[in-house]
């Protein structure tokens, strides 16, 4: 039953988010604001984006409890970082070899 539950509240969230994605993609191409994502920065996008619907999909929750309030923010993440892989982008950032700067000419 947990499992059934789990699997419907996954779904339901990834396909809710499917529409919004879809809008938020049509703004972002429309203005070119996205990075280019390197392949570390596509895992940690989806990793994030798995891992935060996952834990939003947790089945028995008593509403109100803080538990609730952490799944809720959770699936937020989970949209913000489906929606805009920027957020990817300047996380993986710190960790990359060139940390996005060119090298200066001798």
């Amino acid at each position: 039953m947990a499992q059934d539950f789990f699997a419907t509240t996954f779904a339901t969230l990834l396909t809710a988010s499917l529409s919004i994605w879809f809008i938020a993609w049509a703004i972002r191409r429309n203005l070119e604001v996205d990075k280019p994502l390197d392949t570390s920065a596509k895992y940690v996008r989806f990793i994030v984006v798995i891992a935060s619907y996952g834990i939003a999909a947790m089945p028995y929750v008593r509403p109100g409890s803080k538990l609730a309030v952490f799944q809720v923010l959770m699936a937020a993440v989970g949209l913000a970082f489906l929606c805009w892989p920027n957020f990817a982008y300047y996380l993986t950032q710190p960790f990359r070899r060139d940390h996005g700067h060119q090298s200066r000419p001798s």
